[in-house]
């Protein structure tokens, strides 16, 4: 992003008043009066100005944190980083293993039931 430079100092092209400048006669007086006029006029749009690009650059501001914010949650997604769910799902699987285990071991000891009743 680039903003353009505003220069104020006395003699610039906005303040076009020199830091030199005397009034000594009247008609050196209308002018001067002249240059503070339009010096004045040019510092209020050079203000103005100053005022848009302070808001360009706190748009811009917003603009990148929100980009950071996305760019942060869809690192996140990719790599998974939802220790929560991941950790439920584990205990979900032993669980489920567990069980496994378990209805194998009285599938396997019902035939010696069976036997045990015809002895």
């Amino acid at each position: 992003m680039t903003l353009p430079l505003a220069n104020l100092s006395l003699g610039g092209s906005i303040i076009t008043l020199a830091s030199t400048a005397s009034i000594t006669t009247t008609s050196a007086a209308s002018a001067m009066m002249a240059q503070i006029d339009a010096s004045i006029a040019n510092v209020t749009s050079a203000m103005s100005s100053i005022g848009d690009q302070a808001k360009l650059i706190s748009s811009h501001e917003q603009l990148v944190s929100a980009l950071s914010s996305s760019l942060l949650s869809g690192i996140n997604d990719l790599t998974g980083n939802d220790a929560a769910a991941d950790s439920a799902r584990l205990k979900a699987l032993q669980i489920q293993q567990q069980i496994g285990e378990q209805a194998l071991s009285i599938a396997n000891s019902m035939p010696q039931t069976l036997l045990a009743l015809f002895k």
